[in-house]
């Protein structure tokens, strides 16, 4: 499977007058094979344009959302408990003795648990997990996990890892992780020494001053892969199966099963349809055959309804089974039809203006909203979709529009209702 990594630069805050984010981030996309495809800079409105051109990013791809160890506290702690479900209630109490927050201010996710041994936890603000809970809510993304920028250091254990450039370098052990300056550096090393036989640079080549401030000579474990200054070089090796995930808790995410495709209900409708007819041509013929076969034309398609949807209820007769997958097909008549996807799909093309290009689409079903970045004409050109939009039953937002290249670049909502 793809895997696509956003690292957070900056905490997202809400733009009062936009409907969008103020935030900084990088991402990079790495295909099945473990290489690099794809890599950039952007903020909130790139990020949208940048998923809109995959509308299953649930499916075809695992997204790895990583923060900054500065905005988090990584550290160990000898939690009491004989279980895990005794040591996970007393986390909190224990990490209360040593911080100056209120802990009901704080998020607090933990590692592995194991008795009698210190406990690695990771410690952050609750107000910045929901500012970047909102970022992707509002951007229909649903991250597979959120991690701090140090679970990415390949780390083996009794050795420190070290991470960096020229202005600061991510120290981890195997149940610290911190950022430090690099002016402090050989201080940190210093330190280090006392805990640790190896240490491993892993892209770090110290100079020969801070050699010369070393207390006494460190033994470098040697470091085969070449990483370079960046976080990118990271990701080809990450473990996602050693990391500790942010999701927990309050903050864990409920991962929907796929919606039903079109492909899938279509089937479901033909073996529908199929149990349907035969059981008509056993009343007529009166057959035996007739009736073994409809009997098992029509569990096969209760069982299909079954699979496909589990939370709902199961029809009674094959008449009910009929109408309650031609409504999911949007095959009613009546003037109460349901106004989905397809329904504003259609209104949509047909109110486009001439010379107008489409770069992205996307839908929301739980707010039936069509999100479109178009190229037009002019800003009269966006007018007239609009008005004729507005003609079909159809509410249109602007969330922004600017001039690009000739042409006027907008950010479109599409909704049911004027």
């Amino acid at each position: 499977m793809k895997h696509l990594f956003i690292k957070l630069l900056t905490i997202p805050e809400k733009n009062p007058e936009h409907d969008y984010y103020d935030v900084s981030l990088e991402w990079v996309i790495k295909n099945t094979e473990n290489e690099l495809i794809g890599q950039g800079n952007a903020d909130h409105r790139a990020l949208m344009d940048l998923t809109g051109l995959n509308g299953n990013w649930d499916k075809d791809f695992e997204i790895s959302v990583i923060l900054l160890n500065t905005w988090a506290i990584t550290t160990s702690l000898m939690v009491p408990g004989k279980n895990a479900s005794q040591i996970e209630r007393a986390l909190p109490f224990a990490v209360e003795e040593f911080i100056s927050s209120e802990v009901e201010e704080l998020h607090i996710v933990r590692g592995k648990v194991k008795s009698g041994y210190p406990l690695t936890c990771q410690i952050i603000d609750n107000v910045i997990m929901k500012k970047i809970q909102a970022l992707f809510d509002a951007s229909s993304i649903l991250p597979t996990r959120m991690i701090l920028e140090s679970e990415l250091l390949p780390h083996q254990n009794s050795t420190a890892s070290l991470f960096g450039n020229t202005e600061n370098v991510l120290v981890k052990t195997d149940h610290h992780a911190i950022k430090v300056d690099r002016i402090n550096l050989t201080k940190a090393l210093n330190s280090l020494k006392i805990d640790f036989e190896s240490i491993n640079l892993l892209n770090v080549e110290l100079t020969d001053l801070e050699i010369s401030e070393l207390e006494e000579p460190i033994s470098f474990a040697n470091n085969d892969e070449p990483y370079d200054e960046n976080w990118r070089s990271l990701v080809t090796n990450f473990n996602s199966s050693a990391c500790i995930d942010l999701l927990q808790g309050a903050f864990k995410l409920e991962r929907h099963k796929s919606s039903t495709s079109s492909v899938e209900l279509f089937s479901l409708f033909k073996v529908a349809s199929l149990a349907f007819a035969t059981m008509s041509v056993f009343f007529i013929a009166e057959g035996v055959w007739s009736q073994i076969r409809t009997n098992d034309y029509e569990k096969k398609a209760f069982a299909a309804y079954q699979l496909i949807f589990p939370k709902e209820s199961l029809p009674i007769t094959t008449n009910a089974l009929l109408r309650r997958v031609n409504s999911k097909l949007n095959r009613e008549t009546d003037e109460d039809s349901d106004r989905g996807f397809l329904h504003t799909l259609d209104a949509v093309s047909k109110s486009l203006p001439e010379n107008c290009s489409l770069l992205t689409l996307s839908y929301s079903k739980e707010t039936q909203e069509i999100i479109l970045v178009a190229l037009l004409n002019s800003y009269d050109a966006l007018d007239a979709l609009k008005n004729n939009l507005t003609s079909r039953q159809l509410s249109m937002d602007t969330s922004s529009a600017e001039e690009q290249g000739g042409s006027v670049r907008a950010r479109i909502r599409v909704r049911p209702g004027v």
